[in-house]
């Protein structure tokens, strides 16, 4: 008897099809690309934060430096805190990058359905 194929849901092709423009972020005159779309770990980061912190308390210091390596990555963040970037600059920097990806979701919200994802 000939195995069949099993069906695979392709989301390749589904978040081709989603597919946004990363977009610039400028710090002491250097220009910074940020991802597209909210990286996941960004997401399971402030879960972290919101689950270990009251309401009222700012985050710690790691915290922000960890989700400022998720956006930037590693060697960027290091750029900008070798050109003395403030604590407070940086966690503002990060609040206004997850207002635009606050922005964008809710741009593209009727965007695609994932229950129409190709299947191949």
């Amino acid at each position: 008897m000939a195995e069949r194929a099993k069906p695979t849901i392709n989301f390749d092709d589904l978040w081709e099809d989603e597919r946004q423009e990363p977009f610039m972020v400028r710090i002491k005159g250097t220009d910074y690309e940020v991802p597209p779309a909210i990286p996941a770990k960004l997401i399971l980061i402030a879960t972290r934060l919101s689950k270990t912190q009251s309401k009222k308390s700012e985050a710690a210091p790691e915290v922000l430096l960890e989700m400022g390596e998720v956006i930037f990555g590693k060697k960027n963040l290091d750029k900008m805190l070798a050109e003395e970037i403030s604590f407070d600059h940086l966690g503002r920097v990060l609040e206004m990058v997850q207002q635009e990806y606050a922005r964008r979701a809710q741009a593209n919200s009727g965007a695609s359905d994932p229950k129409e994802a190709k299947r191949d």
